[in-house]
């Protein structure tokens, strides 16, 4: 029975070693992506970034949580391009969390977004396209987390009048 209970003592620190390596290996470098502050506490960022995936079709590839941050490394999602006219695109997501003081949260969204063609040809877009998707995430985990309130005007979507008149 002791020599049992030594062997999964052993094992339980080879693991422990096995995941610090990994840990110390696996570096986010997300220096060049400027963090965006969320006042909500980091779990509830998080699981609104988790809604805010799934909502959009976004499957986890890698997940690593701590305390204090934590990194989400999506699937990369493919949309076939719907016609001639338009360009499919290609899509992945590197999330970072930090806890802030004062229940604050500090997050960095990195996308790596490509366009295209109904052939299959990739297209690479420009900084403020990518920048733009980045931001179109932030929005929806805003959103999750700052709901509209109840009974508040909606705002008025603005629509371009319609010619009525028809050509003869």
């Amino acid at each position: 029975m002791h020599a049992d209970g030594q062997k999964f003592k052993n094992d339980a620190q080879w693991l422990r070693t096995l995941r610090d390596r990994f840990r110390q290996s696996l570096q986010v470098n997300n220096q060049t992506v400027k963090a965006q502050t969320l006042f909500h506490k980091m779990p509830d960022v998080t699981k609104a970034a988790l809604q805010a995936l799934t909502n959009n079709g976004y499957t986890l590839m890698a997940k690593m949580e701590t305390d204090q941050k934590s990194v989400f490394i999506t699937e990369r999602k493919t949309s076939p391009s719907p016609s001639i006219e338009l360009p499919g695109y290609r899509n992945q997501y590197l999330m970072e969390f930090e806890a802030q003081p004062d229940n604050q949260t500090a997050l960095k969204v990195k996308a790596q977004y490509e366009e295209m063609t109904p052939g299959g040809t990739i297209i690479q877009v420009g900084e403020d396209e990518v920048a733009i998707i980045e931001r179109r995430l932030i929005q929806a985990i805003r959103q999750i987390l700052d709901p509209p309130e109840q009974g508040a005007p909606a705002k008025e979507i603005h629509t371009p009048p319609v010619d009525d008149t028809e050509a003869s």
